[in-house]
């Protein structure tokens, strides 16, 4: 029962954190917009990335909602949290030259550091929801309650 709370508590928080930031870029387009602009990509890559990135984060928020694909969401969204952080790492050791944050809502208004201690926090939080979630590999992509692998 205790697993079964913890998995639930950690895919929750992906979800609201992943619909939040999506939704949230959604929201204010033009200013997220202004901020991918600003980024070092080329121009095909920020017309790809404005629309796809909070696509992104919204559908695999969604996909994290129905257990047939919970599995594959949490890999998506530990993928999605782990390349923002290699992100904020190369801000925090200057490696790029401009640095605006295109993070959606309240989140923009942290400082890298904690940025970096927030994506920290959430990649661990969405490792405990993979390590729960009872996957073996060869079963279905459901939760730990449901996995079909241990139905045998």
């Amino acid at each position: 029962m205790k697993k079964t709370a913890i998995y639930g508590t950690a895919t929750a928080l992906l979800i609201v954190l992943l619909m939040y930031t999506g939704v949230s870029k959604l929201a204010d387009l033009s200013q997220f917009q202004r901020s991918i602009h600003l980024q070092h990509f080329p121009l095909w890559l920020e017309q790809v990335l404005v629309f796809m990135l909070p696509a992104s984060e919204v559908i695999v928020s969604l996909m994290m909602v129905f257990e047939r694909s919970r599995y594959l969401a949490l890999w998506l969204s530990l993928l999605m949290l782990c390349l923002f952080t290699v992100y904020v790492l190369a801000v925090m050791l200057h490696v790029l030259s401009r640095t605006p944050c295109p993070c959606g809502g309240a989140i923009a208004t942290l400082t890298w550091p904690q940025h970096l201690l927030f994506n920290l926090l959430f990649i661990g939080i969405n490792l405990v929801a993979v390590s729960l979630s009872g996957h073996t590999g060869r079963a279905s992509l459901n939760g730990p309650e449901n996995d079909i692998s241990r139905a045998k």
